[in-house]
């Protein structure tokens, strides 16, 4: 398997905070737009009820800054609408909406002489400033101007022990907006990594590319140190290919998790990751993530986590949506990969078929030229199977089948991984052998034929004995194109099918062996 992946560019420290923080102040503006245009509604109420509730002087005072509120916060709205606040300025005017509202809370405050109830009024404006700051800093600004505002308005009339009741309120509700606050910006996170996740695995193109953008992710979701891919062959055989810190205490986890039995197969039949915890080091932890599809089992993914705590529920289920989505990458990768074989390969031999045997071929032919490179040369050479047809005949396709496929594997078998091999068409093979020395063209292609006369082929319940034409030819010019040289082989095997068939024909005189 290839290790090779595709992955997407990689942005600088600096561009990714840049990244982060326009995407949080996006989610700020939209929390503006939203609150603003709450807020109007909701104080058009407040006013028509302070017109009832209150009592001159407090009423007229109230029912004046309840419409210019409203005035403000249905401003704020139209002008997020009308895209006239820019992302950059959205802190700044969530600060200002709700430094209004707890002013209009701490006006109302101070002129009845209630403390606690508009306290309770303020603790809800500061939760409800967390539900659309994403920024801790202007969060914390806000806090602070309001805090300021309360002690200056109540102090002064709010006895000591009411005092420390309005405190309590207050812890409670920064206590609130804090956890809201960071409950919102890991969310926040965890969806710009998953979709960060999921535009990496578009652009794999190998099942090891798929995994490894799989680790990489689960380990900065979940705040892991390092991780590894415990990766099947076909062989069943078991390698390990390292992640992002060399995975440095791998052989320590394989003892530390794994010596119990082979818990990845547990995950595997689970169809989901599985989390251990060493019961000897309460510090240490392990997650194990499946690779499978519907049609094939790839491996494990490792995570390997040092330290206090755990990963938790939330992390488990982060990590589980991971698996999935890269479980359908796999599938994408896997079906890619059949439809290029289908597009370059022959289908019965899984040969190169035709076309893609020419776009080899040709290019290696422009590459090469006579004489070059020490007196290397390029043989083409064309095979065809003597009486196949009476083979179909007398024993039906599907034997012819088996024969094809037999061929084709020996003489895969027989020639260097440089060397190209195609299905031509029926019962014809084509070959081209570069880098090679002129005695060794008519060697080797002789060692072909033996390779197919020599060792009788056994197809189901039969016992056949086949052989082969061979048809042979050197680039004599560095100007001669493929397609003259599949002539001249062709003309070569025509003249060895006429003269006895099983033998290999040399289109012309080679130089001097040796």
């Amino acid at each position: 398997m290839s290790d090779s992946s595709v992955g997407l560019p990689q942005p600088s420290k600096d561009s990714q905070k840049e990244i982060e923080e326009g995407t949080l102040e996006t989610a700020t503006l939209e929390g503006l737009r939203r609150m603003a245009g709450i807020l109007s509604g909701t104080f058009i109420l407040f006013l028509f009820f302070n017109l009832v509730d209150f009592s001159p002087p407090v009423r007229e005072i109230m029912v004046a800054f309840d419409a210019v509120l409203v005035l403000t916060f249905g401003s704020i709205w139209f002008c997020v609408r009308r895209q006239l606040i820019l992302k950059h300025q959205a802190n700044f005017f969530v600060f200002v909406l709700f430094v209004l509202i707890n002013a209009n809370i701490l006006t109302a405050a101070g002129l009845l002489r209630l403390g606690l109830i508009y306290t309770v009024y303020m603790g809800f404006s500061i939760i409800g400033s967390s539900t659309v700051f994403v920024s801790y800093r202007w969060l914390i600004y806000t806090i602070a101007v309001s805090l300021i505002g309360w002690a200056a308005v109540l102090a002064p009339f709010e006895p000591a022990k009411q005092f420390f009741n309005d405190c309590f309120v207050l812890v409670a509700a920064l206590s609130a907006s804090m956890g809201i606050m960071s409950s919102r910006r890991h969310a926040h996170y965890n969806s710009l990594y998953l979709r960060e996740f999921a535009s990496s695995l578009l652009v794999q193109r190998t099942e090891e590319g798929v995994a490894r953008v799989l680790g990489d992710f689960a380990r900065r979701m979940t705040r892991e140190a390092t991780w590894a891919i415990q990766w099947f062959s076909g062989s069943c055989e078991q390698r390990w290919v390292a992640g992002r810190g060399d995975f440095p205490r791998r052989h320590e986890m394989e003892r530390t998790f794994l010596h119990e039995g082979a818990k990845e197969q547990v995950a595997l039949g689970a169809g989901r990751p599985v989390i251990w915890s060493d019961e000897g080091h309460s510090s240490c932890q392990a997650v194990a993530i499946p690779l499978t599809t519907r049609k094939k089992v790839f491996g494990v993914v490792w995570l390997s986590h040092r330290g206090r705590g755990g990963l938790g529920l939330a992390a488990s289920n982060v990590v589980t949506t991971m698996a999935h989505q890269a479980s359908l990458a796999l599938e994408s990768v896997s079906l890619l990969r059949e439809v290029q074989e289908l597009a370059l390969t022959d289908e019965l031999t899984g040969l190169f078929n035709r076309r893609q045997f020419f776009a080899l071929a040709r290019r290696e032919a422009q590459r090469r030229a006579y004489g070059s490179d020490g007196g290397r040369m390029l043989f083409v050479v064309m095979v065809d199977i003597d009486h196949f047809k009476r083979i179909n005949d007398t024993h039906g396709h599907q034997v012819g089948d088996g024969v094809l496929k037999e061929i084709g594997t020996r003489l895969q078998l027989s020639l260097r991984k440089t060397d190209i091999l195609g299905r031509y068409g029926g019962e014809e093979f084509a070959i081209v052998m570069s880098e090679a020395r002129p005695p060794d063209g008519l060697k080797v292609a002789e060692r072909l034929r033996r390779s197919i006369a020599d060792v009788p082929f056994r197809v189901g319940e039969l016992e056949l004995h086949v052989s082969a034409s061979f048809g042979l030819v050197a680039q004599s010019e560095p100007d001669e194109d493929l397609e003259d040289l599949l002539r001249k082989a062709d003309a070569a095997l025509y003249s060895a099918k006429s003269s006895g068939r099983n033998k290999v024909e040399a289109f012309s005189p080679f130089g001097p062996t040796g």
